[in-house]
């Protein structure tokens, strides 16, 4: 069965045309004491290091990953380090037991869908050992929640849907780029430092400004690009990726995985807003009838 796919331009990261938007998080309670319960603007979620599991769908069954594999990416309960950058983080992660002080956490977990690409050094369509393996992600999602430390209790605020990804091979290293279309977001939670249309919550934003273009970006680098997958034959197919295979009249307990953990030192999570040209004219027009109106007085 065939199921892979030309990869174009995999080499190059992919310019997805908006930049991270400032925000600020509304956490509901006033951890720090400062009046508030918001947070001072930054600019993105930035994770600590993290080993997430890449499993390759050996179709072949020859035990090698070639030019255009079907590829799963995956991590759960992946914890944000640092609100990016802000000193007024609302205590973020902070857990004092004897002064009986605990804030919150943000996690989060992602699956991501795609075929797999690498620097073919030795040009054989094989991966061989040290070849820095990449991805072109197609789709997937990510999904963020707040966790009380003290309950435990976890809240999902936010869940994307990954529409595009671009991946740039060097050495033994890759730097992921990955867009996503936000699917929900919770209410009075995310706010843009900059109102857009007169709003500046991202609920908000969405609910009443439909072609205002509303999205996540994760950019990511992994150090060990160069590790081969081996075969696994304990690996068992998530729900997720058995309904992709699925898609695809694949039985998920009926194939071969090759899989391999590799090391992220550097994942950040931002989100955008990039309003239609209709809205900016609109604005410049109303700045111009404001100019045209002091003329006239």
């Amino acid at each position: 069965m065939n199921i892979k796919k030309s990869l174009l331009a995999l080499t190059l990261v992919s310019a997805f045309g908006a930049n991270a938007s400032p925000i600020s998080i509304d956490v509901g309670t006033d951890y720090d004491m400062d009046g508030n319960s918001v947070s001072g603007v930054f600019d993105k979620f930035t994770f600590g290091t993290f080993n997430p599991t890449s499993a390759y769908l050996d179709a072949d069954q020859n035990g090698t990953i070639e030019q255009g594999n079907m590829v799963f990416d995956a991590a759960f309960g992946i914890e944000v380090a640092s609100l990016n950058y802000t000193t007024d983080n609302e205590a973020y992660n902070t857990n004092v037991p004897a002064f009986g002080l605990a804030t919150y956490t943000l996690v989060a977990d992602y699956e991501f869908f795609g075929f797999a690409g690498f620097n073919d050094l030795n040009s054989n369509n094989v991966q061989d050992s040290g070849e820095a393996i990449g991805a072109q992600f197609v789709g997937g999602y990510v999904n963020l929640f707040m966790k009380d430390i003290a309950s435990g209790v976890s809240t999902q605020v936010l869940a994307l849907d990954v529409t595009g990804s671009g991946a740039d091979l060097g050495g033994t290293g890759v730097n992921f780029n990955i867009k996503s279309d936000i699917a929900s977001i919770a209410d009075d939670f995310f706010y843009s430092a900059y109102s857009v249309g007169g709003y500046t919550d991202f609920h908000d934003i969405i609910a009443n400004l439909p072609d205002v273009n509303v999205g996540g970006r994760i950019t990511t680098e992994i150090t060990n690009a160069g590790t081969t997958p081996l075969y696994n034959d304990s690996y068992v197919a998530t729900a997720y990726q058995t309904a992709v295979l699925s898609t695809f009249g694949i039985n998920a307990t009926e194939v071969d995985f090759l899989t391999r953990e590799t090391t992220l030192d550097s994942a950040n999570l931002s989100l955008f807003v990039s309003e239609p040209a209709s809205l900016a004219i609109f604005g410049l027009g109303l700045l111009g009838l404001a100019g045209a109106a002091r003329r006239k007085a």
